[in-house]
Parts: structure tokens; C-alpha cells; sequence
């Protein structure tokens, strides 16, 4: 964050610079005259003896600037010769400034200590401190304008913020007025500077601190989005995530920015809290589009938008840094802090801190749970499959009265599970995000949903087994047995339970394959695109023949080499299993097409259907439905002028040149676009008519092997749960749990 310009009644100046070093390109500005510039190149002087209109821009912004630094705690410092801000970073821009036009600000705060200091206050939007004899008082311009009146010049000698509380006459505020229209046009923030005598007592209140001003002028503040914002943005949209902001920055500022990171949505409203209406259901359906902003709110308003979107029944993820985030981080399902410019009591009320203070880093994080939600899936089928197979021998046991001897011994199951079936589970656990991952809504649904329990217990459970048990079988047969005759025992029995054994094990290699995808084989997805699997399962292959054939171990499992049948039906379970089920996802994908194609039939019908009752077309009972299809009549009293309220779209200052709803602003904190409202939209899109078992979110190649790592994150869709918990009625109440992030 950077001061870029300053304005004062005698003058302004342009600075050309970045970062927080003492040094800058200086393009002062004559009063009445912005285009008559004189540069001067490095840090100015505090005060030059020829009185000249560009001097007295010099003496009145070196006078802002000193006042703005004494009414701030924040301050740049350079640290192994980078310059860096210590607390607020736009107080140590207001420092870097100062230190550009030549105040020694640390000289400056050893000589005047503050006599009286009163914190911002977000409900005025203004901060005050009494300090060298002077009121000096900061904020926003409409909380500080309306406190200033006109007055005449002070003396070029005036040294102290009381003396150099300068105006210039009756039409100066209507001259800063302008001027805030154009720098927050711009998309500066924009403080308002002002100060005055004091004189006898010292002000015991902020109201006593801040009558009787004068304006010194206006800081305006450029502090960029980053380069990801827009990509983000991009790619919440495509997620399904509906990206609100709420801010107090000025509503010009806002729509500037979201022009700027392309957040700007058509129909998307922009307003004021002094819009927001008082009843949560009105609130609730106002404020439900994408890319909906709230400039110039309080705290209070921020933890009711919270609670108005997730009575919706949205997942809303909320952002903030200040002490005075921390309800509306409480309340919102998943609280996202700041961690390098967040306070302690932020960080503290949240359940996310992000690292680098990046939108991208939540994006990413999504990402993650969404993934993470799908591995868990993939690892459920794995495991249930490997334990029908290792349950069905003691079930034909059982049921055959224990005349039918155990193919796998309880030794060889645990071998199983912990030497052969570990591995290939974590390997499966960390499948990298499929590149499609953000493309539309997360999926949906409980995590042993019906594809995994028919994949498990339907179709790859029942095939293990019965390959498991055909080994045995034809193991015992090529040592001589016969249905009805006696079962061998000693070695051959030994032979038979290793036929088993491996056929479990080379199944279940087939199976850590076959279960990266619900929808498609695993050549489609590349055999090598998980790094881990092929060594674990190499890893796990190894560890069966050792078992097998190193004797010690083998007769402590009980269990020996197969006979060549045995191998050779070992040997197959692998192809077999690959084989059924790409079958069976090739029958699948076939009768799930044709219900997509019929699902997006009748979601087009309904939307034309739609369409046709807003060109006016009565809609059944007399009500229009709203924009979001099934929450038609909460949407009417968005739309509608309800008990007084303002309609949806109305923009309490409209910014110059920008028209309309539909323009969203962005609360940019600590160098990036903080996006303060990230909420899930819960409502049923066209592939979701299928249902969950028909699509997944697992079923094409992935981009690249492994994430892309580096930040905080946590699981953003472990909350999903809450929305839909609510739509079906179930209680709402919060069932929130730390996840530890995933560098």
C-alpha cells in the first residue's frame, strides 16, 4: 500500500513510488491548477524560503503528512535493508510518505508524545489524538468532512498541527468533495486529515476531539490487487462458489476495483450498509448473488451478513484482520484470518489463517477439500473391497459348519492389511486434484455414498472374493480333491491358503488402480500420474512374495507356495479386475449420459419457462419466481419494495460514470483484494438431476502429479454438510473442527 497523491487547499503532490522506502518521485501540484506540475526528484524539503505557490503546496502537504503520521501507531522500518511496515500497513504508507517529503517521523514521535489517543471507531469511520497542543483527527472523508469548517489561511511560520489546520475559504469543502469523487473514481482509498487548537482542558471525548476543525486535506492510497486475484475469481465461478465483498472503503473505490479484477457480475447490486434492511429474511434474499457488495458497513452489519447468508443455507466462509472481524469470524461456518497483517484476536476467533494473505491460497484450499472429499471416497472402496474378500472364507467357513477349511488365516489377514494394503491406501488418499475439479459444484452427499457401497459391496467385494475363493478351490482340486472327498491337509492345504493370499494381493494391486476413478479406467488417467501408487504397490508386491516364500515367515502365517493353478488364477485377478470394471463404467457412463441429456432437457424447459414469466407472462398464484430458481418467492421480496425497503440494485452513491447494480467492491487489506464473503452455492445445477452416483469429480486426467503446496489450507468443503443439513430440515446447529493446514 502506497500514498500516490496527496490534496490540500494551497496545493497537492503526485508520488511516484512503491513500497515503503523513504524515497520517491515528487510531482507537486499548484491549487487551482492540476496540470501545472513541478517535479522534484528524491525527498523534499520541509520548507523552502521562497513563497511560491508550489511552496505553500510543499509546507501544507508536509503538514498533512505530519499530522497523519502523529494520528497513527503503524510505522515503516527498514529491516537487512529492506523497508517493511510495523502494524497497519496503510499507517506505515502514511510514515513512507512523510519520510518522502524529508519529516524525520521518529525524531518527530520522541518529541510529542500523545496526550490523549481515541481508537478508530468503524461505526463514525474516524480515529482522533490529542498531541503537541492540537486535535488531530483521520478517517474516511464522509465521516471527517462533515466536521470541518471553512476558515482563512494560517501563517507560513505555523509549525504544529493545530496551527497548520489550513482551508481557503468557504468553497474548500466543496472542493474536496470533488476531489474524493475523482481519487475514489480511480479506486484510491481516500483519508480525510483535520485539525484544530486546543485550548484549556484537554477533550475527554471523541466529540470534544473533533469540533472545531479545519481541513488539512486528503491522502488517497493506491494499494493493487494481485496478479492471481482475477484467475481466483475465474476459478471460483466455474467452482460454484458465489464471491461476495463487504467493506467499509467508499462504494467509488469499490466499483473501481471490481472493474479492475474483472468481479463486476450483471445484476449483482451494490450497497451501502445504510441499505441493508433490518429483517434477516429480506437481508438474506438481497444479498444472495454472486458478486453482491456492501461498501461502508460496520461490524454489526458484517456478522449480520454472515448470519443472513448462511440462514439461506450457504456455506459462507467470511475473511478479515481487525479486532473487530472476529463475531462475524465466529459466526460464519469457516472464519478465514490474515496472517501476516491480521490481528492476534482475528487469528484467534478464525478457523483458517492464511500465510500469504492471498485470495488464491482459499481458492486453493477449496481445491484441496474438494479433493481430499474425493480420496476419502476413493480410499472407503479400496478398503471395503479388500474386506469382503478377507471376510468371506471365515463366512463359508461358518456356514459349512467348519468342514470347509479357511483360505485365509487371521496371521495372513493381518499381513494383509498391514503390509500389502497400507500403502497402496495412502497412495489413494493422496491423489493429486483432477484438473476438472473446479469445474461446477463440489460433489455432494455422504462420504459412503451409494457408487461406493454397489463399487465395494456390489461389484469389486463379491469379484476379490470369489477370485479368492476360485484359488483355493483349484489349488485343493490340483492336489486331488474332489467335491465330497477328504480336504488335504498339511502342505497342500498350505499351498492352497497362498494361492489365496496371492490372489488377494494381486487383485487388490489392481484395485488401487482401478479405484482412482469411479467413472473411468485407469489407463484413461495415466499409470504414473499418482507417484505414489506404482512404488507402493510395487513395495506391497515385494512384501507378498517375501511372506510367501521366505520359509520362517511362511510357516508362521501358514501358508506356502501355490501350486502352477494357483498362480495362474492369481495371476489373472489383476486383468480380471481391470477388465469388469471398465465394463462396468462403460455401461454406466452409457445410461448416465442419457439422463444428463434428459436432466439439462427439462433444466432448459424450466429456464425458458422462466425467462417467459420475467417478459411478463403471469407466473402461477400471481408470483414471480426468482433468479434462482427453486427460493422464488424469498427472491420476490428481494426484488420487490418490501416494508419500506429499498429494491435490490439501488446504489446509495452511485460512483461517477459507472451505472448500476451488478458493480461489487473489493476490501483490499494488506495488499490484496480481500474477498470477504466466500459462500458455496447450495442450489442444484443441471448434472446434480442425476444424482451423486451418476457424476464424480474424479473422472478425468489430472494436470499435474502433485499439488501445488506452499500456503495454509484447510478443508473448505468439510462444512458442506451444514447447507444441506439445513434444506433437509435436520438441525442446523454448527458442527465445526479444526483441520491442520496442508503445506
Amino acid at each position: 500500500m502506497t500514498v500516490v497523491e496527496a490534496w490540500t487547499p494551497a496545493g497537492g503532490v503526485v508520488v511516484d513510488g512503491t513500497g515503503y522506502g523513504p524515497t520517491a518521485k515528487l510531482s507537486w501540484v499548484r491549487a487551482g491548477r492540476p496540470g501545472d506540475r513541478s517535479q522534484d526528484d528524491g525527498a523534499a524539503a520541509a520548507h523552502r524560503a521562497a513563497d511560491t505557490p508550489v511552496d505553500d503546496a510543499v509546507r501544507a502537504c508536509t503538514a498533512l503528512a505530519l499530522a497523519a503520521v502523529r494520528c497513527s501507531t503503524g510505522y515503516a522500518h527498514e529491516v537487512r535493508g529492506v523497508w517493511e511496515a510495523h502494524g497497519d500497513p496503510m499507517e506505515a504508507a502514511l510514515d513512507a510518505f512523510a519520510h518522502r517529503l524529508g519529516l524525520d517521523t521518529e525524531a518527530d514521535r520522541r518529541a510529542h508524545t500523545v496526550d490523549r489517543r481515541f481508537p478508530f471507531d468503524p461505526r463514525v469511520r474516524r480515529m482522533s489524538v490529542v498531541v503537541a497542543g492540537g486535535a488531530v483527527v483521520k478517517g474516511a472523508p464522509d465521516g471527517v468532512l462533515p466536521l470541518c469548517a471553512p476558515a482563512g489561511p494560517t501563517t507560513p511560520e505555523a509549525a504544529t498541527t493545530a496551527e497548520a489546520a489550513t482551508t481557503a475559504g468557504a468553497g474548500t469543502l466543496d472542493a474536496a468533495h470533488a476531489q474524493v469523487d475523482a481519487l475514489t473514481a480511480r479506486g484510491l482509498r481516500v483519508l480525510a486529515v483535520a485539525g484544530a487548537p486546543v485550548a484549556g482542558d484537554l477533550p475527554t471525548t471523541p466529540e470534544e476531539a473533533g469540533s472545531g476543525l479545519r481541513l488539512l486535506g486528503l491522502l488517497a492510497l493506491e494499494d493493487p490487487p494481485r496478479d492471481d486475484v482475477a484467475a481466483s475469481l475465474a476459478a471460483c465461478r466455474r467452482a460454484g462458489v458465489a464471491v461476495a465483498m463487504v467493506t467499509g472503503d467508499h462504494p467509488a473505490t469499490a466499483a473501481a476495483i471490481a472493474a479492475e479484477v474483472g468481479l463486476s457480475r450483471p445484476g449483482a447490486p451494490l450497497l451501502t450498509g445504510a441499505d441493508l434492511p433490518a429483517e434477516e429474511r429480506v437481508l438474506a434474499a438481497l444479498l444472495d448473488h454472486d458478486g453482491v457488495v456492501v461498501a461502508r458497513v460496520t461490524p454489526e452489519d458484517k456478522l449480520r451478513i454472515a448470519r443472513a447468508l448462511r440462514s439461506r443455507g450457504h456455506v459462507v466462509a467470511m475473511t478479515g484482520d481487525g479486532v473487530n472481524d472476529a463475531p462475524a469470524l465466529h459466526e460464519a461456518d469457516i472464519g478465514v484470518a490474515m496472517g501476516r497483517s491480521g490481528t492476534d484476536v482475528a487469528r484467534e476467533a478464525a478457523d483458517l489463517v492464511l500465510l500469504d494473505d492471498a485470495f488464491a491460497s482459499i481458492v486453493a484450499g477449496i481445491e484441496q477439500g474438494r479433493a481430499t472429499f474425493v480420496n476419502v471416497r476413493r480410499f472407503l472402496t479400496y478398503h471395503l473391497t479388500d474386506n469382503v474378500a478377507e471376510l468371506t472364507p471365515f463366512l463359508v467357513w461358518a456356514l459349512s459348519g467348519g468342514r470347509f477349511p479357511l483360505a485365509l488365516g487371521v496371521l495372513q489377514i493381518i499381513a494383509l492389511d498391514l503390509g500389502t494394503d497400507t500403502l497402496s491406501a495412502t497412495a489413494l488418499g493422496a491423489e493429486p486434484p483432477a484438473r476438472h475439479l473446479l469445474d461446477g459444484p463440489p460433489v455432494r452427499g455422504r462420504l459412503l455414498s451409494r457408487t461406493v457401497l454397489r463399487r465395494a459391496f456390489g461389484l469389486l467385494g463379491p469379484l476379490v472374493a470369489a477370485l479368492t475363493m476360485l484359488a483355493f478351490i483349484v489349488s485343493l482340486v490340483a492336489a486331488g480333491w474332489r467335491p465330497g472327498g477328504t480336504l488335504p491337509t498339511g502342505q497342500d492345504l498350505a499351498a492352497a491358503s497362498g494361492a489365496a493370499f496371492m490372489t488377494v494381493v494381486l487383485a487388490q494391486t489392481a484395485n488401487a488402480f482401478a479405484c482412482r476413478s469411479s467413472t473411468r479406467w485407469p489407463g484413461a488417467l495415466g499409470w504414473t500420474t499418482n507417484r505414489l501408487l506404482l512404488p507402493a504397490a510395487t513395495a506391497e508386491l515385494a512384501f507378498s512374495v517375501v511372506v510367501l516364500l521366505v520359509t520362517p515367515v511362511a510357516l508362521l502365517l501358514g501358508h506356502a507356495a501355490p501350486p502352477a493353478a494357483g498362480w495362474a488364477v492369481a495371476l489373472a485377478a489383476g486383468p480380471v479386475l481391470l477388465a469388469v470394471d471398465a465394463a462396468d463404467k462403460r455401461l454406466r457412463a452409457g445410461t448416465s449420459g442419457a439422463r444428463t441429456r434428459r436432466a439439462r432437457a427439462a433444466t432448459q424447459g424450466a429456464r425458458t419457462r422462466r425467462a417467459r414469466v420475467s417478459d411478463g407472462v403471469a407466473a402461477p398464484d400471481g408470483q414471480r419466481p426468482g433468479g434462482d430458481g427453486e427460493r422464488g418467492q424469498d427472491e420476490e421480496v428481494g426484488h420487490a419494495v418490501a416494508q419500506g425497503q429499498r429494491p435490490v440494485g439501488h446504489v446509495a452513491e452511485r460512483p461517477p460514470g459507472v451505472g448500476g447494480a451488478g458493480l461489487e467492491e473489493v476490501h483490499r487489506s494488506a495488499g490484496d483484494p480481500a474477498l470477504d464473503v466466500l459462500h458455496e452455492q447450495p442450489g442444484l445445477q443441471a448434472g446434480d438431476e442425476v444424482g451423486e452416483d451418476e457424476l464424480d469429480d474424479d473422472d478425468v486426467p489430472h494436470d499435474r502429479p502433485e499439488d501445488a503446496g506452499g500456503v495454509a489450507r484447510e478443508d473448505a468443503e468439510g462444512g458442506t454438510r451444514h447447507g444441506d443439513d439445513r434444506r433437509q430440515g435436520q438441525d442446523p446447529q454448527r458442527r465445526r473442527a479444526r483441520v491442520p493446514p496442508v503445506a
